[in-house]
């Protein structure tokens, strides 16, 4: 019994993962935008959190979310391309579009379809929300956005499955 329920967790693992490999639309949820990621850091108390979606196929982009408690008025927002953490760049992929109350809090979101490079940049996980103020020219916070190495959860999963094997 416990052999068969051990084949059956691996068989659908491995199913996960060629879905995977397969995959044409990325999801990420609860990218943090804060202060503390800007470059020097702000140390703003803002937040925002945003969620992406990215068809890799179409290279469609999508971006919505929201963010409060900024400590100047929102002056324009937008997605920079080539720098990870800790880097800036001056280079500009799209404006987001946001809307708010006293422009302190709100909400933002874009759509476009990115070019190939653009598309590359972000899967390399070297592009980043900025919302800039009056307070706060170069940014007042700011959310890396971090693509996962495709497959990179289920070989995880997978490589936990083959531990607790072992220790049995």
């Amino acid at each position: 019994m416990q052999k068969q329920t051990l084949r059956t967790i691996l068989v659908s693992v491995i199913s996960l993962i060629a879905a995977q490999a397969n995959a044409e639309i990325i999801s990420l949820i609860d990218i943090e935008l804060n202060g503390f990621q800007t470059v020097p850091s702000t140390g703003s108390l803002a937040t925002g959190l945003a969620s992406v979606l990215i068809d890799t196929e179409t290279r469609d982009f999508t971006v919505t979310g929201e963010f409060s408690g900024l400590e100047g008025d929102v002056l324009f927002g937008h997605l920079h391309g080539r720098a990870g953490f800790g880097e800036t760049s001056n280079l500009i992929y799209m404006p987001l579009l946001i809307e708010g109350d006293f422009m302190r809090s709100g909400t933002f979101h874009a759509s476009q379809r990115l070019s190939a490079s653009q598309l590359s940049v972000i899967l390399d996980s070297r592009s980043y929300l900025n919302i800039h103020t009056t307070a706060f020219l170069g940014g007042e916070i700011r959310g890396q956005i971090v693509v996962p190495a495709p497959g990179g959860l289920s070989v995880l999963a997978l490589g936990g499955l083959v531990v607790t094997r072992r220790r049995r």
